[in-house]
């Protein structure tokens, strides 16, 4: 069967529920089968393959006793000021279920106060090293409870929400679980999808029917920020005659239970000091236990867990930069490592993005502030061996170390309007996903590097530094429906001429400034710029570029004469080649691309 769940004007919230439901179906079927269930992205709506019919999915509930599946975990955690109060009035009050119903399955109960203590003593840790009296480690699951319990409005989801959606589950059983999934395959069979006629169905004709002392059963909850952030205050009714309102609108508690097992399995939570930021992915055509994996793939992996850890500590767009490059890193990973289950499926397309939504303190909480879609990088197309999947991973790791190099200004590490100019610049490049914003990076952080290498020690190794094989290896990968630079990149007269930009340029300003070298060529400070000053008009761009030439040459053949060293030559056919470039592309990008392969390293290990 096809189940539909229409895109509103939350993504988030809808794509959590898509998740959610495909969940659902994926665990109530039985071991293996649910393997199948698949998530499509059809535009206006998800749509959900379900490798069965609605008539099965009764059976299934029928052979697990009559018991829904259980998609999110009860977060045990201590009871708030309030709660303590009422239990002092009456100790055998319901409050004492709150966090944990009765007869909730042990292994989907979370002791978030152990977990807390655990994650603080990692943060104590150094890497590799074990605090006295610690037998484990975190859960890597621990910042989605965290998100929920501590950080996120101070854990605001806890005091209602997600208590009352996790009763309201745990509530039915038997013939009420029964019509409870056959009240979901109806809603989402239909698209639009009749929320309110489905919210109205459950109070008239299930909730009567309902024996549950836990806790107070609630037909709506406030829709919460954390699952639906452009939700949570005012109207997203589709109605043309909605009016607007400030008012927390309720919603259908099914519904949000639903979001929340999308949170749970894809929602990737970070803190910026106080500000929050949440990445989620966007699934095209994925299946849901391949994204389940990888999920959780990436969750256990150091590099993930690290950059949790670390997160308060960065501007945005530097976060936002490294958990795009750590994300899909570790999606290339997990598949190559993993290619049996992935058989005549090895795509990382299947995701066709990753979102991040911000939210800002102001006064204490995190208000929804902006959402921004990144561009799916487009060297993951098509079916992948582990060849590909391997190059993938190093190309990640060399933009990792390119982004990761720009620290701030030492001793505190504060960024300057230098680094968050080189940060932004690879954020737009990955929002955009343009070939031209992969070179106005490439050319924002080798001058950052030129300018910089001398006090910013690390900048000295090589991985700090664009390598012209890391420049060239992506920017080939987005020429798919755009300009091919490959005929400009090999053209003999356009490297020759990059070759002598280069080598008065980085390697010059390494071997006087770095190596301390006897270099006898002088460094061209701001050549760089001379060249983009006029990139847009060619006849300009050419009387610089032949300008600096003409020095060039005579300065190689003044330190030749004088000492007998040497450097590359440029020939009157190189530059002939690179006016004929200039006529069929035009001068600004031979000029960018001049400029960002000049400057980039061509740095060799010995052993090559």
């Amino acid at each position: 069967m096809q189940l539909f769940v229409e895109k509103d004007t939350d993504l988030m919230r809808s794509t959590f529920i898509a998740v959610g439901v495909a969940a659902l179906y994926e665990q109530l079927a039985p071991a293996g089968m649910g393997k199948a269930v698949r998530l499509v992205d059809a535009g206006s709506t998800y749509v959900i393959d379900v490798p069965y019919e609605r008539e099965q999915a009764a059976d299934y509930l029928a052979r697990r006793g009559g018991r829904l599946p259980t998609l999110i975990p009860a977060l045990k955690k201590k009871f708030s000021s309030g709660d303590m109060k009422e239990l002092e009035k009456d100790p055998v009050s319901t409050i004492r279920f709150k966090y944990v119903p009765q007869g909730f399955p042990e292994s989907s109960v979370i002791d978030y106060e152990s977990q807390q203590i655990l994650a603080s003593e990692n943060r104590k840790q150094k890497k590799g090293e074990r605090v006295e009296g610690q037998t484990e480690a975190v859960h890597p699951d621990y910042p989605v409870w965290a998100h929920l319990c501590s950080y996120f409005g101070k854990g605001s989801a806890m005091r209602v929400g997600y208590p009352a959606v996790l009763h309201g589950w745990q509530a039915h059983n038997g013939e009420p679980a029964q019509a409870l999934l056959d009240l979901i395959g109806w809603l989402y069979s239909n698209y639009p999808n009749p929320v309110a006629e489905a919210r109205q169905h459950w109070k008239e004709s299930i909730l009567p029917g309902l024996e549950y002392a836990d806790y107070d059963l609630l037909t709506d909850v406030s829709s919460m920020a954390v699952i639906s952030p452009s939700t949570s205050k005012g109207s997203f009714s589709s109605s043309v005659g909605s009016k607007l309102t400030e008012n927390t609108p309720e919603e259908f508690w099914a519904v949000i239970y639903l979001a929340f097992a999308g949170y749970m399995l894809t929602g990737m939570p970070f803190t910026l000091g106080t500000d929050v930021l949440t990445y989620y992915p966007l699934p095209v055509n994925i299946g849901l236990s391949q994204l389940r994996s990888q999920m959780a793939a990436y969750r256990k992996s150091e590099e993930g867990r690290s950059l949790y850890r670390y997160s308060g500590l960065m501007p945005r767009a530097r976060l936002d930069a490294l958990q795009h490059i750590r994300y899909y890193q570790g999606i290339a990973r997990h598949i190559r490592e993993n290619l049996p289950e992935y058989e005549g499926d090895k795509r990382m397309d299947s995701i066709g993005g990753l979102v991040g939504y911000y939210y800002k303190d102001i006064g204490g909480t995190q208000i929804p502030f902006d959402e921004t879609t990144f561009a799916r990088s487009d060297w993951a197309q098509g079916d992948l061996g582990a060849e590909q999947l391997a190059a993938i991973e190093r190309l990640l790791d060399a933009h990792y170390e390119l982004v990761n190099s720009i620290r701030g200004r030492p001793p505190k590490g504060d960024y300057t309007s230098d680094e968050l100019t080189v940060i932004h610049a690879y954020r737009r490049y990955i929002t955009l996903g343009g070939a031209e914003d992969w070179v106005a990076f490439a050319i924002a952080h080798t001058r950052y590097w030129f300018s910089h290498v001398t006090e910013r020690p690390w900048l000295a190794y090589p991985n700090a530094q664009l390598h012209i094989d890391v420049f060239k290896e992506t920017l080939m990968t987005l020429q798919y429906d755009k300009i091919d630079y490959g005929p400009i990149l090999d053209t003999p007269g356009f490297q020759n001429i990059a070759t002598a930009i280069r080598a008065c340029t980085v390697l010059a300003r390494y071997r006087k400034d770095v190596k301390k070298d006897s270099f006898p060529f002088k460094v061209r400070h701001g050549l760089g710029d001379d060249l983009l000053r006029h990139a847009h008009a060619p006849a300009d761009f050419i009387t610089d570029l032949t300008t600096f030439l003409h020095d060039y040459a005579r300065e190689s053949s003044s330190v030749q004469a004088d000492t007998g060293e040497t450097r590359p030559f440029v020939s009157d056919a190189d530059i002939g080649q690179i006016v004929e470039l200039i006529a069929l592309y035009g001068s600004k990008v031979v000029a960018q691309l001049l400029v960002a392969t000049g400057y980039a390293s061509a740095y060799r290990p010995k052993a090559e």
